[in-house]
């Protein structure tokens, strides 16, 4: 599976810059106004990465007394990543750099940290874990089942089941299960639905949190009926 850049975009930082005209007076505007530590130079409306200022470079010269233009501060352009590259390579220039420009059609709109990387990688261990908890609850339900229909189920291994198995099983024994008064079509879809969730965030793709809102709305419900 080829995880790509394109995981980080929710969680990446816009893009602040200036191209090669920038003077001091704007460089300094710039840097108080949004308050960034970095300005890369991008030129050709935003599609030609060219260079860098770096605020800190910037602020020393100030507060040394020191003469400076724009082209004294003026370091090497940060290294460019497009949407679509594998995610490990922009990670791999993270640890060498202190930030990498993502490139989007051909377009420098956002930039990614380590920040923006522990941002996105906390976000997908927080919708792992709720995925995880429904399928303990999930799998409680259908050990339960078991006890009730030991003949029929007792081949049944709770502990490998897939979300497709659980909503075969709750399905076929609906009544039998804390959902019993609810309507099974849609208790069904919500299994389904979770199961697709599933699949998006193992394969990296967490553009929304729709399926998270869902997932949490799922978990409550049984939550509540376990306690009724």
């Amino acid at each position: 599976m080829n995880q790509t850049v394109e995981f980080l975009l929710p969680f990446a930082k816009k893009l602040i810059y200036v191209d090669s005209s920038a003077d001091i007076s704007l460089l300094k505007t710039k840097f108080i106004e949004h308050n960034v530590s970095l300005l890369p130079i991008i030129d050709n409306k935003g599609s030609k990465n060219v260079g860098l200022y770096r605020r800190k470079v910037m602020w020393s010269r100030y507060a040394n007394e020191i003469k400076f233009d724009e082209k004294s501060i003026k370091e090497k352009k940060l290294p460019e990543v497009d949407v679509n590259d594998n995610l490990f390579h922009a990670m791999d220039l993270l640890s060498k750099h202190s930030a990498v420009l993502i490139n989007e059609n051909n377009s420098f709109s956002k930039l990614i940290t380590t920040r923006v990387v522990a941002d996105a990688l906390r976000d997908y261990s927080h919708k792992f874990l709720s995925i995880e908890s429904l399928e303990n609850k999930l799998r409680d339900i259908v050990r339960a089942l078991k006890i009730l229909h030991s003949e029929k189920l007792s081949d049944v291994l709770d502990s490998e089941l897939t979300f497709e198995q659980y909503k075969e099983f709750i399905g076929r024994y609906f009544n039998d299960t804390i959902f019993k008064k609810l309507k099974k079509k849609e208790i069904l879809k919500m299994i389904d639905d979770s199961r697709l969730f599933r699949n998006d965030v193992c394969h990296f793709k967490l553009h929304d949190n729709k399926g998270m809102e869902s997932l949490n709305k799922f978990i409550g419900l049984i939550d509540n009926l376990n306690h009724v």
